[in-house]
């Protein structure tokens, strides 16, 4: 939302949010889980076993060489 954006919802008489919400809501947004649930970490495991097992599977020619 541009300045002019919110000037002009002021002058049509939008009500605007009371700071008091704002802050209620990033407290509640705080309080989700932040993906340490057990789902989450097995999924970043399984994610991590495959992209390593990826890199294992190119060919040695692709390798640097001394």
């Amino acid at each position: 939302m541009t300045r002019g954006d919110l000037l002009a919802a002021i002058r049509r008489g939008i009500q605007l949010r009371k700071v008091q919400e704002q802050r209620e809501q990033e407290e509640a947004k705080k309080r989700e889980p932040t993906g340490n649930d057990v789902a989450t970490i097995l999924s970043r495991r399984i994610a991590v076993e495959y992209s390593e097992s990826e890199d294992d599977s190119e060919p040695e020619d692709q390798e640097w060489s001394d």
